[in-house]
């Protein structure tokens, strides 16, 4: 009986030990959250307090407020915007970009959040990551015109960016190349490759390969392709058109190969009978009446209209896309040349894989993720094509399947040697 009174008592002291144990925790636990509601409330308040700062132009002082705000709120993405806002309409690019970028880690399809990081960007200078950035915030709102028109604003001023910097590259590494052999005496023009050989070329080469390959990510978009494509190929004809004019017995414009100026495993890959050797260039050519005449952006179908065979005797060829008309050397590519069977075709695919023959034309990829893929000849090409503009002029068209090349096949590298094709 003893022990039983003793164990309720002892019952009634652990019962009573219990609720106020409990009573502790809930007290605890209203404490944390009055906590919170009080920061909730003080953040709110200075939101309002920021906004109305903000309205009367007072940025300074709104910064400030939503600095103090998102102190209280660090998860509130919407006040690392506001904080963002400020910022830029107090020019700090810098901070307003990182107050953007920590907006979208909290929200990742907040899209004005995007929008803002894209524009400090912009005018930090940073275009590459701007791009980047108003396509990830279009993933979320597709048909978001600010960002649509940023977006194109980017693009624009981005091409403009890398022609002025890159340019200055290229032509000081182009400059040095003055002494090769690029033109022989015999006024023979060289493979834009091959022929720039030594130090200077290799030079070059790794300018424009280290240049090419800046951007972030592994698919650049069609408007970043053309423009590296385009910066690369203008210093190649600067350079072509600077040795051609230094040297006054080009002025027959001969514009064969010779296949002695490359090495035997380069040759290996040239079949072509009666080509790469020296041809003058022929006299009163009976042009056709659409010389020359604009094409647009044709299959390649339509082209293989302008082949050798043609009654109009209106000679195309497409490199990297770009289609000339080689109607004026019937000598080269006419019915009785050494190649008719590259006319009326696109040879790109042949000259990055050093190889001449007809099996190679109208292969068609994206030779961009050759890159990492470890054949990297896109400069090659991009050497050729300068040749091909800076001898028979400006493209008449463009050929469709180079229109979204991102769309490509990736290109069989197991078929590419370590030459650079002549054609």
């Amino acid at each position: 009986q003893v022990f039983f009174l003793s164990a309720q008592r002892s019952g009634r002291v652990l019962f009573r030990a219990m609720g106020k144990a409990k009573v502790s925790k809930k007290g605890q636990s209203s404490a944390h959250s009055q906590t919170e509601d009080t920061a909730e409330n003080r953040a709110g308040e200075l939101r309002k307090k920021a906004n109305d700062k903000f309205k009367d132009r007072l940025f300074e002082e709104a910064l400030a407020l939503y600095v103090e705000a998102s102190d209280l709120r660090p998860g509130d993405a919407a006040l690392w915007l506001n904080r963002s806002i400020a910022g830029r309409q107090l020019e700090r690019w810098a901070d307003a970009e990182q107050d953007a970028e920590r907006a979208i880690e909290l929200e990742s399809e907040n899209v004005k959040a995007h929008y803002s990081r894209a524009l400090c960007l912009q005018q930090l200078g940073q275009m590459q990551k701007a791009l980047l950035t108003c396509r990830a915030g279009l993933k979320a709102q597709p048909d978001n015109a600010a960002l649509l028109q940023l977006q194109d604003t980017v693009k624009r001023e981005f091409v403009e960016q890398l022609q002025a910097s890159k340019s200055k590259q290229v032509d000081s590494a182009a400059k040095s190349v003055a002494s090769s052999k690029t033109v022989q005496a015999a006024g023979v023009a060289q493979c834009p490759v091959t022929d720039m050989a030594g130090k200077d070329l290799k030079k070059l080469k790794e300018m424009a390969m280290a240049s090419m390959y800046e951007w972030k990510g592994p698919n650049p978009c069609q408007q970043e392709r053309q423009a590296w494509i385009k910066i690369i190929t203008d210093e190649f004809r600067k350079k072509y058109v600077e040795l051609r004019e230094e040297k006054a017995k080009l002025a027959s414009r001969g514009s064969a190969l010779k296949v002695d100026q490359y090495a035997k495993e380069q040759q290996m890959g040239l079949q072509l009978k009666g080509g790469h050797q020296p041809m003058p260039r022929p006299e009163n050519v009976n042009l056709p009446e659409n010389y020359k005449t604009p094409l647009g952006v044709i299959s390649l179908g339509d082209l293989k209209k302008f082949g050798s065979d043609n009654a109009d005797r209106r000679y195309l060829i497409s490199v990297y896309g770009n289609i000339f008309d080689v109607s004026d050397r019937p000598d080269k590519y006419g019915p009785d040349g050494p190649y008719t069977t590259l006319v009326g075709a696109d040879i790109t695919w042949g000259l990055f894989a050093g190889v001449d023959s007809a099996e190679y034309v109208n292969r068609c990829y994206d030779l961009f993720k050759a890159k990492d893929m470890g054949k990297d000849k896109l400069a090659g090409v991009c050497s050729w094509l300068a040749w091909y503009w800076t001898e028979y002029d400006d493209p008449v068209g463009r050929l469709e399947p180079y229109e979204h090349e991102a769309d490509l096949p990736v290109p069989p590298l197991e078929e590419v040697d370590g030459s650079c094709s002549v054609m």
